[in-house]
């Protein structure tokens, strides 16, 4: 059986009209499909139930995604998955170099998700976790949209940088400590992409079992401007005085005071700390 997860609320409440064109591609293709919609009580249960013989096709964007990756691993579902993605707000398939609009299989990007704990809850992720200003901006962009007002994280991300209130960090990579003073940031990444394009984890590699930490720190508000100017490009790196990037299995990021997190777009809360980890992948010896 196939099944078609929606939430109209996806792409800035535009996801019904996503599904309109997922139908519009794709319905003569698939006759015998049940359309789910994730804002339904019954959404949970539909996911316990699933079987490997089932086939699911995911409309929407990474948030979407992100809800979905958790039901899969925490009923460790076996199906078959694709994505039907929109071309804006989707930094998943511009990692995987894919197409919007078209039906993509996303199954072996399941396999060796990373997760992150926060608040002794866990969650997979696909991009990234962030936290920090870009936290923040998710934070803003959540209240938007719920008051159906159209929003850019960058552009909130450019009003923010100039009033930001900066914290201290300890980031702890693979048992190794890092202290760090002026942060605006600190993100763990499995992507090279998060907030709409911006590349701010160039050298990550999904495909491999390590994650990239990026530390962006300034002592000015002007000074996190240029840089930021920087990393939404990718051009940041070099840049040694304002960013750093690190890379490793387990990491743990602790603030001196409590901040907004986020989880592939999705808001958590303010906490202290977050951790995260990507297992290492085991090689076969012979």
């Amino acid at each position: 059986m196939y099944y078609t997860i929606y939430n109209p609320l996806t792409a800035n409440g535009k996801g019904i009209e996503l599904l309109d064109k997922f139908k519009s591609i794709y319905s003569k293709q698939f006759q015998n499909i049940i359309y789910v919609n994730t804002l339904d009580t019954e959404y949970d249960n539909f996911s316990k139930n699933l079987t490997p013989e089932d086939n699911i096709i995911i409309l929407g964007g990474d948030g979407t995604v992100n809800i979905f990756i958790n039901r899969y691993k925490k009923y460790n579902l076996n199906c078959e998955v694709f994505l039907f993605a929109p071309e804006y707000g989707n930094d998943f398939i511009k990692d995987i170099d894919a197409k919007p609009y078209t039906l993509i299989n996303i199954t072996k990007y399941l396999i060796n998700l990373p997760y992150t704990i926060i608040d002794n809850e866990k969650f997979y992720f696909l991009n990234n976790v962030g936290y920090g200003l870009d936290g923040r901006c998710c934070h803003i962009a959540e209240e938007k949209k719920k008051n159906h007002k159209p929003y850019s994280y960058q552009r909130i991300a450019a009003k923010l940088l100039f009033t930001y209130k900066k914290k201290k960090a300890t980031v702890i990579i693979d048992g190794q400590t890092y202290q760090f003073k002026n942060i605006f940031l600190v993100g763990t990444f499995n992507s090279k992409y998060y907030g709409g394009g911006v590349k701010a984890a160039p050298t990550q590699d999904r495909n491999n079992d390590k994650l990239t930490v990026m530390a962006m720190f300034s002592k000015t508000h002007i000074g996190a401007v240029s840089i930021f100017k920087k990393i939404i490009k990718g051009e940041h790196l070099k840049f040694k005085n304002k960013v750093q990037v690190l890379s490793g299995n387990s990491i743990t990021v602790r603030f001196n005071k409590p901040e907004y997190i986020q989880v592939d777009g999705e808001i958590i809360g303010e906490v202290y700390e977050y951790s995260a980890i990507k297992e290492e992948i085991k090689k076969d010896l012979d």
